[in-house]
């Protein structure tokens, strides 16, 4: 079984070892053509300078301000970036015990080990991940609004179409580098004889009751509620915040992509943990949230479907 679909189909791998030759060469390409694109840039502007007499070294005594000026905005910010963090998970936390206490789990899982192990009818499932993600986005998000910093968290218009083709350009180079990693990640689990689920509980309860409205449901909370509150959280305020107070971008993506993989099952970490890594990497180059979320969106599309044709 493919953590990914429900059936390793060959015409699907044959697609995504196309997928990734394609993927890869973008990356090649693109990267090759902005690395020229700044040489040429930097060349240009330095003989400009030169010629017009304006290259002046930087008094040493500016270092110290430039410094004090950039802690001091880290400084206002991160406290923000915290309380909305908290507020949000706690909403996200709250609607979940709150939807349980109010429709409290009655279908025994049949997975053959506990018998007294329970969950959710399939539309109770979807509803509850639903308003899971939409709670927790609009607490974030209104924290957030009140103290006039959504743009620093990066829900921004500017060059919005810009990052919009980032993301999707993204999730073309994502989706086969996590099926792959997936693909590793379930022939380990079945070495090391680790028993898993085949599918999220999301996926699962689709299957179990195909139904228009359990459909409808899940794909509002997949592919809306959990991309925009998901990346909000760990690429808008963690990543973010992380990187303002350490100035090292490679930390932010680091951490928020391990607390990423932490909140889903624990046979999709790597490959949870690998689609963090360049979702990370494609908010650092963007700046915007938007690129992001889409990009989130679009994978967990993908992995609808594929769930579906299987």
């Amino acid at each position: 079984m493919s953590i990914l679909a429900a059936e390793s189909d060959p015409r699907l791998v044959l697609l995504m070892v196309a997928w990734g030759v394609i993927a890869m060469s973008v990356v090649v390409g693109v990267a090759l053509r902005e690395l020229r694109r700044r040489r040429s840039a930097d060349t240009m502007a330095m003989a400009t300078e030169v010629e017009a007499g304006a290259v002046r070294p930087m008094p040493s005594g500016m270092l110290p301000i430039l410094k004090y000026a950039r802690d001091a905005e880290s400084r206002s910010i991160l406290p923000v970036f915290a309380a909305a963090t908290i507020c949000g998970f706690t909403a996200w936390l709250g609607a979940q015990m709150l939807f349980a206490g109010i429709a409290p789990p009655r279908m025994p899982i049949n997975n053959g080990t506990d018998p007294t192990t329970f969950t959710w009818q399939p539309i109770e499932l979807a509803t509850l991940m639903l308003l899971a993600g939409a709670c927790g986005w609009i607490a974030t998000f209104s924290v957030l609004r009140y103290a006039r910093m959504t743009r620093e968290a990066g829900y921004t218009s500017e060059r919005l179409l810009m990052s919009l083709l980032q993301g999707f350009v993204g999730i073309m180079v994502a989706i086969p580098i996590v099926f792959w990693t997936a693909e590793l990640t379930l022939a380990m689990w079945d070495r090391l004889r680790l028993h898993h689920a085949d599918k999220h509980p999301l996926l699962e309860s689709m299957d179990q009751s195909p139904d228009g409205a359990v459909i409808a449901i899940a794909a509002l909370a997949a592919v809306v509620a959990a991309p925009l509150f998901e990346e909000l959280i760990f690429r808008g305020l963690i990543q973010n915040g992380i990187v303002r107070a350490t100035h090292r971008p490679w930390l932010g993506v680091l951490v928020a992509s391990a607390l990423f993989a932490l909140i889903h099952p624990w046979w999709t970490m790597p490959p949870i943990f690998v689609l963090s890594l360049l979702l990370g990497i494609v908010y650092q180059r963007s700046q915007n949230l938007w690129a992001v979320t889409l990009m989130h969106a679009l994978f967990n599309a993908f992995a609808m479907a594929t769930s579906s044709a299987g």
